[in-house]
């Protein structure tokens, strides 16, 4: 191995080594924000002192005003004049003044941008250390392993004979041989420790370099994590540009009221958020109920279904019952009026009742075998063998009622009545 390959790490030392640009002018932007502090709160006093100003110049212009108005309209009025102009002037200052800190503050803005590309290079950097810092970590272990090897050559050369006395070997050689072999070792040996020697003497000078190196590359590294970190914070505090640019007491007590009014409003948007996890739970029962409720309704859904359909039979059957009793009635009009023309037909030819109610029966008979009906029929009559002249007792024709009746005049009357009742 030669002394190239060996001191080749070392030209890596000068990009490393070489003076951070980024740390610059990170101090020179610093320096920078603390002039343009000290300007904008110059500028913010005389702000101040200019508005006490103005504010005294307008309660002087009314108090003149109002002076004006007591005297007499040709007295002069210069001295409003006068006020007028100085609030001018001051209002063309203080407007000056307004100008001079928005242009500081796009000059903060535009310096807080530079952080940031400032902060965007630091990070680079970093990760170029790091990178760095793995390489000479390979390379110190390289050297190493290096070393140990050049330890274990010398090692092999200072004790040549009792390493080959260590060898169990039978040496089968003429003297010639073995005294040639001790020449050539004892002409070699102290030429091969010596380069040995200076072999191991500039690796570890090396290794001591790069080790120094490493270490001044680790602080550098530090050094610009905390520089980031900083940055970082002042960053991402709240109100850090007012913190950074002015000390002013009044300022910092009004960042205090608004983080105040800020830390309230946060409490009630958390009040509010109870609340709404309230709203929400209350839903949730509300949304299980009615899942309940709507495998209720399934239920009822079928049933309704069943009563439907038991309604729809139970129409058809009234119908089917509507229309006999009409049919009932036609036939019950009927009889009435054949009952009045029998009833007529008696009178006139002079027969008593109980012959009326026979012949009655029999001329009803007659028509039954004549014409008889679908249905059940009105009277159930029964004449009897053995006796015609005596009638049984005759049944109303509605099966809820069966009422008996001895003449056939109440039972008209009755069965009238009955179907009456029954609509």
């Amino acid at each position: 191995m030669s002394e190239k390959q060996i001191r080749q790490p070392s030209s890596d030392r000068g990009t490393i080594s070489s003076p951070p640009s980024p740390v610059m002018q990170y101090q020179k932007l610093m320096d920078e924000t603390n002039s343009l502090r000290n300007e904008l709160i110059t500028a913010r006093n005389k702000n101040k002192d200019l508005q006490k100003i103005v504010e005294q110049l307008k309660a002087a212009l009314a108090t003149a005003r109002n002076n004006a108005a007591s005297v007499p309209g040709y007295y002069p009025v210069h001295a409003s004049t006068t006020i007028q102009n100085e609030l001018d002037q001051e209002k063309a200052k203080n407007k000056a003044l307004e100008q001079r800190t928005a242009e500081l503050e796009a000059k903060w803005s535009s310096k807080q941008d530079e952080f940031l590309s400032i902060i965007g290079v630091m990070n680079r950097k970093l990760e170029s250390c790091e990178r760095a810092k793995v390489s000479l970590e390979k390379e110190v272990n390289k050297i190493s392993y290096q070393k140990r090897g050049l330890e274990k050559k010398i090692l092999s050369l200072q004790g040549p004979e009792t390493a080959l006395v260590c060898h169990s070997v039978d040496w089968n050689m003429d003297a010639n041989l073995w005294t040639q072999t001790n020449e050539f070792l004892e002409n070699s040996n102290p030429t091969l420790t010596l380069w040995a020697a200076e072999t191991v003497e500039s690796l570890t000078n090396q290794l001591k370099d790069e080790k120094k190196h490493l270490s001044r590359a680790k602080d550098l590294l530090v050094q610009h994590q905390d520089q980031l970190t900083k940055l970082i914070t002042a960053l991402n505090k709240p109100y850090s540009c007012r913190t950074i640019i002015s000390s002013d007491t009044i300022e910092a007590n009004e960042v205090g009221e608004t983080i105040e009014t800020l830390f309230q409003k946060i409490q009630s948007l958390q009040e509010g958020l109870v609340s709404k996890d309230y709203e929400i739970n209350q839903l949730k029962t509300r949304k299980a109920a009615l899942e309940i409720d709507n495998e209720k309704l399934g239920i009822l859904k079928s049933q309704v279904i069943v009563y439907r359909s038991d309604y729809l039979a139970e129409r058809k059957t009234r119908e089917t019952i509507t229309n006999d009793r009409d049919r009932l009635i036609a036939e019950i009009q009927l009889l009435k009026e054949e009952n009045k023309q029998l009833s007529m037909h008696l009178t006139a030819h002079g027969i008593t009742a109980p012959s009326l109610t026979g012949t009655r029966l029999a001329m009803r008979s007659e028509r039954k075998i004549q014409t008889p009906p679908p249905h059940v029929p009105i009277t159930t009559v029964s004449m009897p063998d053995v006796n015609p002249g005596i009638s049984e007792p005759l049944v109303c024709p509605n099966p809820d009622c069966k009422r008996k009746f001895d003449s056939l005049e109440p039972l008209q009357y009755h069965v009238h009545q009955c179907l009456q009742l029954s609509d």
